[in-house]
């Protein structure tokens, strides 16, 4: 096969997933939905890890908000790696970090304690790649699946990187939980009872 359609064949992989892909509960999800912003051959729609905190933040897909990519277990982890990086093998930003304005602090391998996510939920699942976070260069402090930009390495774990860096990345919509009205609708109900009941003794 000549170069350029290896080529075409490698661009036509990576842009297959442009549109949020729900993990369904169905499936044994939990009924978010996800999609890959960017893309490694577009260099125009890199972000740093800020801007792509913001972009995230600033996206809505069935009525739910975005946020940059959190990741609570190792199903959660392969639903990840199944959907977007087997085919678009490229680091992308996800929503953890050791940045003290959201609540981490500067830490390295074997201690990932200083990393948090962005939702401030608890960190209760890691996919480090080995030796990471290893703060190789200063200020490394936002995650990506992947190497640095430049490199096709560690694709399926996580790296520290600096926030500076460009690269696409992921976001998760999660559904607004819709409250539970039984107890609404009950209280109606029983105060119009006893209502009624008032009514009919006079």
């Amino acid at each position: 096969m000549r170069p350029i359609s290896i080529c075409a064949v490698v661009f036509t992989a990576v842009s297959t997933f442009a549109v949020p892909v729900q993990w369904r509960v169905e499936d044994g999800g939990n009924g978010h939905w996800y999609e890959r912003v960017g893309d490694f051959f577009d260099l125009d729609s890199r972000k740093n890890w800020h801007d792509a905190k913001a972009i995230s933040e600033g996206r809505t897909h069935e009525g739910a908000s975005g946020h940059l990519l959190t990741v609570a277990s190792e199903a959660e982890h392969q639903f990840i790696l199944d959907t977007f990086l087997r085919d678009h093998p490229w680091p992308l930003w996800i929503g953890l970090t050791d940045l003290e304005q959201y609540g981490g602090h500067e830490s390295s391998f074997p201690d990932d304690s200083g990393w948090v996510w962005v939702t401030g939920e608890p960190v209760t699942f890691s996919r480090w790649g080995p030796g990471s976070p290893d703060q190789t260069q200063v200020d490394e402090d936002a995650a990506l699946y992947g190497s640095s930009i430049e490199e096709y390495g560690r694709l399926y774990q996580w790296n520290d990187a600096q926030p500076q860096d460009h690269a696409a990345f992921l976001v998760e919509y999660e559904p607004v939980a819709v409250p539970d009205s039984t107890p609404f609708a009950m209280t109606i109900a029983c105060t119009a009872l006893v209502g009624m009941r008032r009514f009919w003794k006079r």
